[in-house]
C-alpha cells in the first residue's frame, strides 16, 4: 500500500501542492507500520513541495518534524533546501544555519 501513496505524494509535490502531500502523508502514517525508508521519502517529498512553492518556513518545519520523529535528514533534503535558498534572495542566514547543521 505504500507505493501508491508515495507516487501520489510525488505527483502532488510536482504540482506544488504541499497541503495535498501532507494529507497523503497523514493517511499513510495512519495506516501504521510505515518503513523507515518510506517515511524518509515521505518527509523528503513534503519538504520538496514546500520548497517548490517558496514556502521555506514550511520546509524548515518539515525538516524539524523529520528530526523530531527520529528520522535522519537525507542528503536530498539538504540539497532541496540549499537549492531553494540559493534561488531566493534574503535566505543567506538560513543557508548558513543549514550548512552548519551539515557540519560544513
Amino acid at each position: 500500500y505504500e507505493v501508491p501513496y508515495v507516487a501520489m505524494m510525488a505527483l502532488a509535490a510536482e504540482r506544488k501542492d504541499p497541503e495535498r502531500v501532507a494529507e497523503l502523508m497523514g493517511e499513510l502514517l495512519a495506516r501504521g507500520d510505515v518503513g523507515t525508508s518510506v517515511l524518509k521519502h515521505a518527509y523528503e517529498t513534503l519538504l520538496r513541495a514546500h520548497v517548490r512553492c517558496g514556502d521555506f518556513d514550511g520546509a524548515e518545519r518539515v525538516f524539524a518534524e523529520c528530526q523530531a520523529a527520529g528520522v535522519t535528514p537525507s542528503a536530498q533534503m539538504f540539497r532541496f533546501l540549499l537549492g531553494g535558498y540559493a534561488g531566493r534572495p534574503g535566505h543567506g542566514r538560513a543557508a548558513e544555519r543549514l550548512l552548519r547543521a551539515m557540519g560544513v
